[in-house]
């Protein structure tokens, strides 16, 4: 698995662009993506990816006598597109 350091420098050599300019280009749509994602409830890249907000119900139990329980949160869905599906199953 790789980080962003790699993926903006992966973006900056396929661009032929300074890695400082590729930088602020992904750090652009990693802003975009995520505002729609919590804005919108989701994103959907044709093809490749869905994105989507998804609540995650709390829980409870008992552990060795003691009551406990979780909130309700917030938590995401990624679902692949059919394009990036063929790709991983060449």
């Amino acid at each position: 698995m790789v980080g962003i350091k790699e993926c903006v420098e992966a973006l900056a050599q396929k661009r032929g662009i300074p890695k400082t300019e590729a930088q602020s280009i992904f750090n652009d749509v990693v802003e975009v993506l995520t505002d729609k994602i919590v804005s919108d409830g989701g994103v959907a890249l044709k093809g490749v990816m869905t994105i989507k907000q998804k609540t995650q119900k709390g829980r409870s139990g008992n552990f060795k006598g003691k009551q406990w329980s979780t909130e309700d949160k917030q938590t995401l869905a990624i679902s692949v597109g059919k394009d990036l599906e063929a790709k991983l199953n060449q």
